[in-house]
């Protein structure tokens, strides 16, 4: 015989309802705009906060999807040692101080900090992310 397989929630007529309430909200409140917006925002508060630091390389992203490159020497692009775990200490620090970034670096460039904040961000936790993410990579880098 033949078989026909279908996901337990396909065409379910609540997960439908759900799929459709969330279009709805991303179109009547005009969410893609602003993400857009708080992207923009972000990007240029961390270009701000880092462009000149001696230990970022750069700041790069899309929208509201944002990270930093951390290195040992921004002139030389050279990365701190593996075990000196830069990120995790990044991170770490930046939890303590109550914002989550998350790791995503690989082989040679290994120190990358990602940040994915929800498209509902508002200016104040911008600043928040931006001022957290500057501690905390100064108190990573210049501690010996």
């Amino acid at each position: 015989g033949m078989n026909v397989m279908f996901h337990t929630f396909g065409a379910h007529p609540a997960a439908c309802a759900a799929a459709n309430e969330v279009l709805r909200l991303l179109t009547d409140e005009n969410l893609l705009a602003r993400a857009k917006v708080a992207g923009d925002a972000l990007q240029e508060r961390l270009k701000a906060a880092f462009d000149n630091h001696p230990h970022v390389a750069e700041v790069r992203g899309r929208g509201l999807l944002q990270a930093i490159e951390i290195v040992a020497d921004r002139g030389a692009l050279e990365p701190f040692p593996v075990d000196a775990n830069i990120t995790n200490r990044v991170i770490g620090a930046a939890l303590k101080r109550g914002v989550f970034f998350y790791g995503g670096g690989t082989g040679d460039v290994r120190d990358i900090v990602c940040m994915g904040p929800p498209f509902i961000i508002g200016d104040a936790e911008i600043d928040m992310m931006v001022r957290v993410l500057s501690e905390s990579v100064d108190a990573v880098t210049q501690s010996k």
